[in-house]
This record gives structure tokens, sequence and C-alpha cells, in this order.
């Protein structure tokens, strides 16, 4: 009796081992990417065995948050993929702009998740973490910037993407040059347009200082700028 327990125990423990993949898989590094244009990956797959054999594949984006907290998937992919011996392939997945455009946080990240199996049961999980960068704000003092004289300084930014951006604002501060934020609402642009909004600071202490500024609307958010502003004796 005891030896049938054994030989039984053995067989549930056979049953439940995982079954080893014969592949392998990878995505390769994402192209650095802007918030407004489309995300391309690409996933290789390589048969490690003297067999050919066929993995399915399912692929699935989703916009997380700064800890890897998922918040939205928005786009699902699958893909069947003939392997001969030792050979390798690679799958191209596209995540265009509107797919992630209203999914993705302002920490800017999306997370790729590929499952992959092979017909004998073999699992493999392959995933990858995209940070997107934000649109470029450029500061550009236009005069020269003297202590208790009003300065002119330049906000540029070019809207990015391929459809009318509304209701932007730019928020701008700086210790020693702006003793309150200066809060300006940007009419809406248009695709490519140039905006330049013009602010002016008063400095008030002597010395390097920091000129921050953000810019937001609904479909991108805090896109930063930065510029040092030498103050010097009027």
């Amino acid at each position: 009796m005891a030896v049938r327990e054994s030989a039984f125990a053995a067989t549930a423990a056979d049953e439940a081992a995982p079954v080893k993949p014969s592949f392998s898989g990878s995505f390769k590094k994402a192209p650095e990417t802007q918030v407004g244009q489309d995300l391309p990956l690409t996933l290789t797959l390589k048969n490690t065995v003297s067999d050919p054999q066929k993995i399915e594949t399912k692929m699935t984006a989703t916009a997380i948050i700064y800890n890897s907290k998922p918040v939205k998937s928005f786009l699902t992919e699958t893909h069947s993929v003939s392997l001969g011996p030792n050979e390798e392939k690679s799958i191209e997945m596209n995540l265009p702009y509107v797919t992630y455009r209203d999914a993705i946080t302002a920490d800017n990240m999306i997370q790729v998740v590929a499952v992959c199996t092979d017909a004998n049961g073999g699992n493999l999980l392959v995933q990858i973490v995209i940070t997107l960068k934000n649109p470029a704000l450029l500061l550009r003092a236009i005069d020269e910037i003297k202590l208790n004289k009003m300065c002119r300084v330049d906000a540029i930014f070019t809207n990015p993407i391929k459809e009318v951006v509304p209701n932007s604002v730019l928020i701008v501060e700086g210790s020693g040059l702006l003793r309150d934020q200066v809060i300006v609402n940007v009419p809406s642009l248009n695709p490519n347009q140039r905006a330049t909004i013009q602010i002016e600071v008063c400095p008030h202490r002597l010395g390097d200082r920091s000129l921050l500024a953000d810019f937001s609307s609904k479909l991108f958010q805090n896109a930063k700028g930065f510029q040092t502003l030498s103050v010097a004796s009027s």
C-alpha cells in the first residue's frame, strides 16, 4: 500500500511540474519615443531545438504608473509564428498614439507583456516597460537679467501631435525671480503649431537662479522646461 501511495505521489508531482519552453524570446529595446508619436516594438522568438514548432503569442499593452501598478490595458494582439530548427523570427508590434492617448498617466509609462506558448504546453512570459518622453518646452531670456528690473522670458512650445490641443496651461515659477507662480491659459494649438508665450520676471535676488516651467493639457501632461538665469546688479 505504501509503495502505491509513493508511486501516485511521484506521478502527481510530475504532472504538476511546469513544461520548460523549447524556445526563447526577448523584446528589442524600444527607440526613444515622444508622447504623440506611434511606438514601434519588436519581439524576437528563437527555436532552441532541432525540431520545427509553432509558437502562439498574445501581447498586451497596459498603461502603468511608477510602481508598476496597472492603470488601463489599451491594446491586445495575437500572433502565430512557425519556427524551423533553431530558427529565429521577429514579430513587429505598433502602438499608435490614438490607442495609448487616453490611457497613459503623467508618468508616461507603458508595459507590454507577451505570453508565448509552444505546442507542448511550454510557456514563456516576456515583458518590457517603456517611458515616453514629454514634448520639449524651451525657455529663452530676451533681456539682460538684472536685479529689480522687469525682464522678458519666452516659453516656446510646439504641438507634437496630429490633432488640435485645447485648454493648455503654462505654469512658471522661480525662487528669487518670481514671488508668485505665473499661470497662463494657452489658446488651442493646431498640429505642429509653435507657440511663444512671453512672461515677465522681476528678480529680487542676485546670482544664479532657476526658472521652472510646466506645460500641460488633457492630451499630455507635465512637459517641463528649465533655465538658469544669472541675476546681475542693476
